[in-house]
């Protein structure tokens, strides 16, 4: 049997696991840990907007990195677990299936920019960036102007990411009280 097929047969156990009335529960940890970590960066940022004791902004300016980064790493850890545990889909109707495909993509994509661009900025600013005390390399030389820029991205994009964060919490409420289907529970409920 080649290395494909063992791999392929491996996939293939791990998405029987996915079946029935709930996900695995490393899906679902990783699932939970990153609405956590998501909601404590958006926590973070309201915070920190009204602080002006320069060592208590620096205290929550680094925690906001390291949540951040800690997304980056939870949703690269999603990733590589869906490619080797996928996830059957309840959805029947091939059209809501492949909304769900592509908004999930979406969310997906955005979890991994928006860590990036806060990691680019800091790095354009000329500043360290910070994962819960370990100083990471700069992605890019200091530049102000640019900085400026990656950071109107950055912000718009934390927007946009929280309205489709939003869209995807009340498509689970819709699946889970008018379609009532299975969906959301299966992200809740334990085996």
């Amino acid at each position: 049997m080649s290395t494909l097929d063992k791999a392929s047969d491996s996939r293939t156990e791990l998405a029987t696991e996915e079946s029935g009335d709930a996900l695995h529960p490393v899906t679902r940890a990783i699932h939970w840990f990153t609405v956590l970590a998501i909601i404590a960066v958006f926590v973070s940022v309201l915070i920190g907007a009204d602080l002006e004791d320069p060592d208590q902004k620096k205290l929550i300016v680094g925690f906001h990195q390291s949540l951040g980064l800690s997304v980056l790493l939870l949703n690269g850890l999603r990733l590589l677990w869906r490619w080797w545990h996928p996830m059957p889909s309840l959805i029947t109707d091939p059209v809501k299936r492949r909304i769900g495909h592509l908004s999930h993509a979406a969310v997906y994509s955005l979890l991994m920019a928006q860590p990036l661009l806060g990691w680019l900025y800091v790095s354009a600013r000329g500043r360290t960036a910070s994962f819960w005390g370990v100083p990471m390399p700069a992605l890019i030389d200091k530049n102000r102007e640019l900085a400026d820029s990656i950071h109107t991205w950055h912000e718009n994009t934390g927007w946009l990411l929280l309205a489709l964060i939003a869209l995807h919490a009340l498509a689970a409420l819709h699946h889970h009280y008018v379609l009532k289907d299975g969906v959301l529970r299966r992200m809740v409920r334990g085996r």
